[in-house]
């Protein structure tokens, strides 16, 4: 079953659902985005109720449908991503060039471990020796070493996540984690789990740098 959590796609296990319905009125939900380290959902949404675990409710924002995965391909996931997903999340899926994370949802039982707050890695302040890759990000002008730049590449297609990253990229035949340059490096606000389509992101030696 594909659903989108807090701007996230998600792939959960059919056999293991046993309804969905509306989400206002029921007494006791789990926030899917919250569950992953993503901010809870600002609608009502719509309430999954799980077979397995028994008895658990998730709340997500949208239900896309139930499609056969047999031959989606699968995506181990990256080392740099938030602890939590990677507890919760069994790898990504691509189905029709799309991304998903694949929920674990025997992981969801218990209680989540606090939020972690989100920012890609602090800027040396030392003036980088030779060359260096010059980008704009928010309202500032930024620059990284260029020997620490593999490629730069289009942004194209990312899965959103929550957590320490701000999405997931294929590329070269991997799935890369991707930084946002917000908070963590400009001082300005936090960027989200937004969906982004287009943009450019560096590869570095830690992950994806999006600009």
């Amino acid at each position: 079953m594909l659903v989108d959590a807090g701007g996230t796609p998600c792939a959960l296990d059919a056999l293991c659902v046993r309804g969905v319905e509306q989400a206002e009125g029921q007494p006791v939900l789990r926030d899917l985005s919250e569950v992953l380290g993503g901010a809870p959902e600002a609608a009502h949404g719509l309430a999954v109720a799980l077979d397995v675990p028994a008895g658990q409710v998730l709340r997500v924002r949208s239900v896309q449908g139930v499609v056969d995965v047999s031959s989606a391909r699968a995506y181990a996931l990256p080392q740099g991503i938030s602890p939590r997903l990677a507890r919760r999340v069994r790898g990504v899926l691509e189905l029709e060039g799309r991304l998903f994370l694949d929920v674990d949802l025997l992981a969801l039982e218990g209680e989540a471990p606090p939020a972690e707050e989100r920012r890609c890695p602090p800027p040396s302040s030392e003036v980088p020796a030779g060359k260096v890759l010059v980008f704009k990000a928010g309202a500032g002008v930024w620059a990284v070493p260029l020997g620490q730049v593999t490629q730069v590449v289009a942004a194209v297609g990312m899965c959103p996540t929550p957590g320490r990253t701000v999405a997931l990229l294929v590329h070269d035949g991997g799935l890369w984690p991707v930084y946002g340059f917000g908070s963590g490096v400009t001082g300005g606000p936090d960027t989200g789990s937004v969906p982004w389509t287009d943009g450019v992101a560096a590869g570095l030696d830690l992950g994806m740098l999006f600009a």
